[in-house]
C-alpha cells in the first residue's frame, strides 16, 4: 500500500469583469493624447478677427453707444488672451477627460485587487475570510490583503506611487460623495471636498491616473508572481508613469 499523501488542490474557475473596466481606461488613453497635444499645441485666434466677431456681434448699437463701445473693448482684450482663448477652448474637455479617467482608473484598481484576493484566496480554501476584506477600505486592500498568504508584500509607501493611490481614493470619494460648500450668517459650514486644480495640473494626474491600474498590476506581478497580472500588462496599450516606475522593484522575470 502506497504512503503517499495526496493533497487536495481546489479546482479554481474565476470570471472577473474586470476587463470591459480595463477596454474602458485604455480608450481614454488615446483621448488624453490628443488633448495634451492640444494644450500644449495651442494657437491663439488673432487679435483682428477676435475684434471682428465681437464688433458684429453688438452692432449697430456699438456705432451709436459710447458705454457699450467701452464694454466691446474689454471684451476684445480679454478675448485675445491666449490664455483665455486655451482654458475656453480646452478647459471643459479636460475636466470632463479628468472626472471620467479618475472614476474609471479608480474602479480598475479596486476590480484588480478583489479579482486577486478572492482568488488566492479561494486556492488556499479560506474564501470565507474574503467577506471581511470587502469590507477593508481602498488603501488597506492594496497595502495590507495580500498579507493574508505573503507575509512579505510591502507596498512601497513615501513614493508617487503610493502617493497616486491616495489621491485617486480622495479625489473619486470627493467626487461620488459631493459635499457642497455652505455659509450660514456668514460662518462656514460646510466644506466641498473636490480640490480646484489648474489645467495642467489635471493632466498631469490624468497621466498618473490612467497609468496607476498598470503600476499597480505590476507591483503584483513582480512581488507576488501573480499569472494574471503578467497578462494584465502584456499589451502596453497606456505609456506608464515614470514617476511611478521608481517605486517598484526589480523587474520579474
Amino acid at each position: 500500500m502506497s504512503d503517499v499523501t495526496h493533497q487536495y488542490v481546489p479546482k479554481i474557475e474565476s470570471s472577473g469583469d474586470h476587463w470591459s473596466l480595463e477596454f474602458a481606461v485604455r480608450a481614454r488613453w488615446a483621448e488624453y493624447e490628443k488633448l495634451r497635444f492640444s494644450w500644449e499645441n495651442f494657437a491663439p485666434e488673432p487679435v483682428d478677427l477676435i475684434r471682428a466677431r465681437v464688433i458684429a456681434s453688438y452692432l449697430p448699437q456699438v456705432e451709436q453707444d459710447d458705454s457699450l463701445r467701452e464694454f466691446v473693448e474689454g471684451q476684445i482684450r480679454m478675448a485675445a488672451e491666449p490664455a483665455f482663448q486655451r482654458t475656453s477652448a480646452l478647459g471643459e474637455s479636460v475636466l470632463s477627460e479628468y472626472v471620467a479617467s479618475l472614476l474609471l482608473s479608480h474602479s480598475l484598481c479596486e476590480a484588480i485587487i478583489n479579482d486577486v484576493v478572492a482568488t488566492k484566496l479561494a486556492s488556499l480554501g479560506s474564501y470565507e475570510i474574503f467577506a471581511f476584506v470587502e469590507r477593508a477600505t481602498f488603501l488597506e486592500k492594496w497595502s495590507s490583503a495580500p498579507k493574508l498568504w505573503a507575509d512579505g508584500y510591502s507596498f512601497p509607501k513615501g513614493g508617487a506611487l503610493y502617493e497616486s493611490l491616495k489621491f485617486i481614493n480622495e479625489e473619486r470619494n470627493a467626487y461620488t460623495h459631493h459635499k457642497v460648500a455652505l455659509t450660514l450668517d456668514g460662518r462656514r459650514i460646510s466644506e466641498r471636498k473636490v480640490r480646484r486644480q489648474s489645467i495642467p495640473n489635471m493632466l498631469d494626474w490624468i497621466h498618473r491616473y490612467l497609468s496607476l491600474p498598470y503600476d499597480l498590476a505590476d507591483l503584483l506581478w513582480r512581488t507576488l508572481k501573480i499569472p494574471g497580472m503578467r497578462y494584465f500588462l502584456m499589451g502596453k496599450p497606456i505609456r506608464r508613469c515614470p514617476m511611478h516606475a521608481k517605486d517598484l522593484p526589480g523587474e520579474g522575470g
